[in-house]
């Protein structure tokens, strides 16, 4: 299992990888900075609400990360909003790059 950070968490300089799910999992107000998650079997980062019960995540940071060689996404965005994306290093995965959900 990877990283999963609660509301205003701050993930930095952490390291992610070769887990059978997604490497970083982050909520509102949180920040991701600095890390690295490669090898993961779903996404590198992912941000999104757990049910359609609860608010959308939102006034998250992504920013200086290092996404590579994951199965899905390097970034995955799904019911959210306000959320800056900056300066990461996306490659090699195996579906798209950045994904956006509704």
């Amino acid at each position: 299992m990877g990283i999963d950070a609660g509301s205003r968490s701050q993930v930095r300089g952490c390291e992610s990888s070769l887990n059978g799910t997604t490497g970083i999992t982050i909520s509102s107000g949180s920040i991701a900075t600095d890390n690295v998650a490669s090898y993961n079997g779903s996404t590198g980062i992912v941000v999104q609400r757990g049910t359609e019960d609860i608010p959308s995540p939102h006034d998250i940071i992504i920013r200086g990360n290092t996404v590579t060689r994951n199965a899905n996404e390097g970034i995955l965005l799904k019911f959210s909003h306000d959320i800056l994306i900056e300066n990461n290093a996306i490659s090699l995965t195996l579906t798209n790059g950045e994904g956006s959900g509704h």
